[in-house]
């Protein structure tokens, strides 16, 4: 190499030598994020909670117990279905530790005709989710009325059944389902002046039905 030759080597030094500790650590975890990008690793697995039948997953304000989930052609205070799509119901113990009332997912408008099974979207996370199957939230009961319930009231502990409407065909073709426990935040709206809850889809328990014609 000539005196005149840069000294590439001398350079690379110098660069990182003025680099303070803190632009190296962010530097590094810029790296890391981008690797980690590149291969997938962003994605939302590790905010999910396996849930199983008679434990409780606590979602923030809530404390959610699953029992059973069961498959019927009817349910009371719901439409007579078509013979495409059936009910599945979840049912649940619920144990509000809110200081406000936490709202159930709206009631879905059912025709009893195909189309309720059909697959709807969901424009934000609720505090349940169904996934692995075609379909759309019903309604939510307590105990054995036949009146939907809007939203669980603080400091209470009630049974509950949640219930979505699903196809007939997608339940013998789809060997497992999840639904999905949703974490709920509650947040202050400027502009309501008040507070609201919302489900939050990259953080939920997840309970797998496998066979869920059987279950």
């Amino acid at each position: 190499m000539s005196d005149n030759e840069p000294d590439i080597e001398a350079e690379l030094l110098s660069v990182w030598q003025r680099l303070s500790l803190k632009q190296l650590r962010w530097t590094l975890v810029a790296a890391i994020m981008v690797i980690t990008a590149a291969f997938g690793g962003l994605q939302t697995a590790h905010h999910v909670t396996p849930a199983s039948f008679g434990q409780a997953y606590n979602d923030g304000p809530l404390r959610i117990t699953p029992h059973s989930v069961t498959i019927t052609e009817q349910r009371a205070g719901l439409v007579a279905l078509s013979s495409q799509c059936r009910y599945l119901v979840l049912n649940a113990t619920i144990q509000s530790t809110a200081n406000d009332s936490v709202p159930f997912p709206l009631p879905g408008i059912l025709a009893g005709n195909p189309g309720d099974c059909a697959p709807h979207t969901v424009r934000q996370p609720e505090m349940f989710g169904i996934t692995g199957i075609a379909g759309q939230f019903a309604a939510t009961f307590r105990g054995r009325e036949s009146i939907a319930i809007p939203s669980i009231e603080p400091g209470f502990t009630y049974d509950y059944s949640v219930v979505w409407v699903v196809s007939h065909a997608e339940l013998r073709r789809h060997p497992q389902i999840s639904i999905h426990l949703n974490r709920m935040d509650e947040f202050v709206s400027a502009f309501r002046i008040d507070r609201y809850w919302s489900g939050d889809g990259d953080h939920y328990g997840e309970l797998r039905i496998t066979d869920v014609e059987s279950s």
